[in-house]
């Protein structure tokens, strides 16, 4: 077996996007990893960074990429779209299965990352790995202001068409889209979906979405004991995630 690893800008619906390749030769298995949204980027990327090493070393081979406006793709977030992050994941995904052409694709999403999912990207793949996700626009919306309280103490956007939200100036169309968001997939979805709770008790606003999900054809539940990583002060590496989404990965792509 042959790896690779290869940082590159990849041309996007309308930006250069930046994306992290790691490859292995011959490519049976290729994972795909959704960026998370906003303040949630750095914690959770590392933690992406950390399974798709652990993949590569089983010759699974990944993605990882910034949206445009984020991380170190081109663009600016002041004008960023919801509509044009999707296509971005959209086309990514599409990349990944031309490359790798017979290849079994899995889509990992964690938390937010859930939010940009459309029905054209998960027909894309063989199958998506949730890590505690967030399913209403809403919901995150209201979390995401509540946390903004606590920091900025009455900073505000210098542009007037977007929002201060710790310290990214996110456009106020883009807020009111992703709040109207309501993510639900046809049944046959191939899904798991890892739940984080350090009490093995699932929150009862979430159960209602577990409810909805239990019905597709292809779906898997799984409680693990795991913080939610993204709020912890300092930066967390949950190994039995690590070596849960690694077991189900190579379980679901044989």
């Amino acid at each position: 077996m042959k790896t690779q690893t290869a940082a590159c800008f990849w041309q996007g619906p309308y930006e250069q996007l930046y994306l992290l390749e790691r490859v292995c030769t011959p490519c049976k298995k290729v994972v795909v990893f959704a960026p998370p949204l906003f303040e949630d980027a750095n914690t959770i990327r590392h933690v992406y960074t950390k399974l798709a090493i652990g993949l590569h070393q089983q010759g699974v081979s990944s993605i990882v990429f910034d949206y445009s406006g984020t991380g170190d793709s081109q663009g600016c977030l002041t004008q960023a779209k919801l509509n044009v992050w999707q296509k971005e994941l959209e086309q990514v995904c599409q990349h990944a299965q031309k490359k790798h052409n017979s290849a079994n694709v899995t889509l990992v999403c964690c938390h937010s990352a859930s939010l940009i999912l459309t029905e054209a990207s998960v027909n894309l793949v063989d199958q998506v790995v949730f890590w505690h996700p967030e399913f209403s626009g809403k919901k995150y919306i209201k979390q995401l202001k509540r946390t903004a309280l606590t920091q900025q103490q009455g900073q505000h956007a210098s542009n007037p068409n977007c929002q201060l939200f710790a310290g990214y100036e996110i456009p106020t169309l883009m807020l009111d889209s992703l709040q109207d968001l309501q993510i639900k997939f046809a049944e046959s979805t191939n899904t798991i979906w890892f739940e984080f709770s350090v009490d093995n008790v699932m929150a009862v606003s979430r159960e209602k979405y577990l409810l909805d999900w239990q019905t597709h054809t292809g779906f898997a539940f799984e409680t693990l004991n795991v913080e939610k990583f993204w709020q912890a002060t300092e930066l967390i590496v949950p190994d039995e995630l690590i070596e849960s989404s690694i077991r189900v990965i190579n379980d679901n792509a044989q």
